[in-house]
């Protein structure tokens, strides 16, 4: 189920936060040391 539908069906969540990432390749392709790291740990 998607995390919208989650999110507006279920009356006893007050918030929801989530990444979602198509394409796991895309954090191996980021050049940038720092934000890789951000990417890597957000996927985890």
């Amino acid at each position: 189920m998607n995390m919208i539908k989650v999110f507006e069906n279920d009356k006893t969540i007050a918030a929801q936060t989530g990444t979602i990432l198509t394409q796991k390749d895309s954090i191996k392709a980021t050049k940038k040391p720092f934000l890789k790291f951000l990417r890597e740990n957000e996927y985890f």
